[in-house]
């Protein structure tokens, strides 16, 4: 059964698969590489399917235009590999970060905040099952305690927080 995603204006809910949630935060990760992607300084006149609300389409919504149209076969080998790379890389951190303090607590926290329910998303490492939010926000910590953090062009980690939430959205 697809999850529920609100419209960013809080519009009416809209239906999210798992494929499509897949192969966005695939693309994300990737896309900053991918010749072709929305240019932050370049492209402000694209047109929203909203007439009254915004007369130019955000940057936000021209970035996941791209990434929802992007398939697989449209990646260069070169940002494949990149994309496994970093995948692996906040795998490692993952297991770097299991037993090191901040893993110990978010887990112990996300267990009693979590009592009794969910069970939905698996932690890495540890194996426990709590609610996908649980799960994400928990193998977060996990990958950024261990500390081998993606950074590529970047001045920002997004594998700690996508890596994470494409996860739990799998379970």
């Amino acid at each position: 059964m697809p999850d529920l995603a609100m419209d960013e204006h809080g519009g009416e809910p809209q239906a999210v698969s798992r494929r499509a949630f897949l192969s966005s935060a695939a693309g994300i990760s990737a896309a900053a590489l991918v010749p072709g992607a929305p240019d932050a300084m370049a492209q402000t006149g694209a047109q929203t399917d909203r007439p009254g609300k915004d007369a130019a389409m955000s940057l936000s919504r021209q970035f996941a235009a791209f990434v929802a149209s992007l398939r697989y076969e449209d990646l260069p080998p070169d940002v494949v590999d990149r994309a496994k790379g970093v995948t692996l890389e906040a795998l490692a951190s993952a297991l770097v970060g299991r037993n090191m303090l901040a893993s110990r607590q978010a887990l112990a926290l996300m267990q009693e905040e979590e009592a009794g329910g969910g069970g939905a998303a698996t932690v890495l490492c540890h194996g426990n099952r709590l609610t996908k939010a649980g799960a994400a926000f928990v193998n977060a910590e996990m990958i950024l305690a261990g500390g081998k953090w993606d950074t590529f062009c970047m001045l920002t980690h997004p594998g700690t927080a996508i890596l994470p939430a494409a996860l739990a959205r799998r379970n």
